[in-house]
């Protein structure tokens, strides 16, 4: 994980999350979410994400990095719940 200026980066096994904060209102911080996610398997695929999310808040504060924690889990969750989930590609000649 490092965090320069307004851009955190987060790197885990599965995925690499770029995440801007941006002052849009003296106590509201948008975050900008940028993951991209691989999945762990010979020829496994690659799956770009991009969202918002605005947040009542200043973008040092504890419920924006309440927020940050909250959308990495979930993200990291609803991608591997969707890889297992999804039937084996057959390829044919």
């Amino acid at each position: 994980m490092s965090c320069v200026d307004d851009v955190v980066r987060i790197e885990v096994p599965e995925a690499d999350f770029c995440i801007h904060l941006e002052t849009v209102a003296d106590e509201v911080t948008r975050l900008r979410f940028h993951v991209t996610f691989r999945e762990d398997k010979p020829a496994g695929g690659t799956w770009w994400s991009s969202r918002e999310i605005e947040v009542p808040a200043r973008p040092g504060s504890s419920s924006v990095g309440q927020v940050l924690a909250t959308e990495i889990r979930h993200s990291r969750h609803s991608f591997t719940h969707a890889v297992s989930e999804a039937p084996p590609l057959a390829f044919t000649a």
